[in-house]
């Protein structure tokens, strides 16, 4: 069925097309370099508090990689200083929400990070909505 010329005109047809996407965060080398390190194949014990043993850890943000977009933080995605160890079963239950981990296994280095992004009180309420306990920094 064709549409008539009034129905492909509508203002909201036009407004759409006139939406802009924005524009991506040109990776540099070193950015790269801590990404391809991010994302070797790591053995170890988790360090969520269950004591377990993986070949393969994953390597958890403490602090999001949306939330470090949303800062405009894109130099700080691939940072060790937000990373935490995790077996992938622990790992995808905290992403999932299902079990979250408990604040005192988040490593200080990650802490210190969250801090100096976010601030003392930004801080302190992504991890009381983020992570299983009260906060006190």
């Amino acid at each position: 069925m064709k549409r008539s010329r009034l129905e492909r005109k509508t203002p909201l047809r036009a407004r759409v097309s006139l939406r802009r996407r924005p524009k991506r965060h040109a990776e540099t080398s070193a950015e790269r370099e801590a990404r391809f390190a991010w994302h070797a194949v790591h053995q170890g014990w988790c360090s969520c508090g269950c004591n377990r043993f993986s070949m393969h850890l994953q390597w958890h943000h403490v602090l999001t990689k949306e939330r470090l977009k949303r800062e405009n933080r894109h130099d700080l995605l691939w940072d060790a200083a937000n990373a935490m160890p995790l077996h992938p079963d622990c790992h995808e239950r905290h992403t999932n929400h299902s079990r979250k981990i408990p604040i005192e296994f988040v490593p200080v280095e990650a802490m210190a990070f969250a801090v100096d992004v976010l601030g003392e009180g930004g801080a302190a309420a992504y991890f009381a909505s983020h992570y299983n306990c009260e906060v006190t920094l």
